[in-house]
C-alpha cells in the first residue's frame, strides 16, 4: 500500500511539472516596452495565457505559470521514502497588466519555492 501511495505521488508530481508552460526569462521581460507593446505581441510571444482577466473599463490582464517537480530520489527507496522522500518544486508566476487599447502598462513577477515530505505536507523553502 505504501509503494503504491510512493508510486501515486512520484507520478502525479511529474505529471504537474510536465503540464507547465514555457519559462519567461528575465530577458524577455526586459524587452517589453511598457506603453508600446501590446496583448497581440506577448501572446504571440509567449502563446495562449494560463488565465485572462478583463475588468468593466476594458482592461486586461492575463497571467503565465510554469513549474518544475523534482521527485527527490530518496522517494524510490523502499521504508527510506517514508521519512526522506517527497520532492521540491518551483514556480514562476508572470502576470501582464494591459489598458482597454491592449497596450502593456504593468507587469509582475513572482517565485515560489516548495519543499514536499511524502507524508508531512509542504513548506516553503
Amino acid at each position: 500500500m505504501i509503494r503504491i501511495s510512493m508510486a501515486a505521488l512520484a507520478v502525479a508530481m511529474a505529471v504537474a511539472g510536465a503540464a507547465s508552460a514555457a519559462d519567461i526569462t528575465d530577458d524577455q521581460i526586459a524587452a517589453l516596452k511598457i506603453g508600446a507593446t501590446t496583448y497581440s505581441e506577448i501572446v504571440a510571444q509567449f502563446g495562449k495565457p494560463m488565465s485572462v482577466e478583463t475588468s468593466s473599463d476594458g482592461s486586461k490582464t492575463i497571467t503565465y505559470n510554469s513549474s518544475h517537480t523534482h521527485v527527490k530520489a530518496a522517494t524510490f527507496v523502499p521504508i527510506v521514502g517514508m521519512f526522506a522522500g517527497g520532492a521540491r518544486g518551483d514556480v514562476s508566476t508572470n502576470r501582464f497588466e494591459f489598458n482597454a487599447d491592449g497596450v502593456l502598462t504593468k507587469t509582475w513577477q513572482s517565485e515560489t519555492h516548495i519543499n514536499c515530505k511524502t507524508f508531512g505536507g509542504c513548506k516553503s523553502q
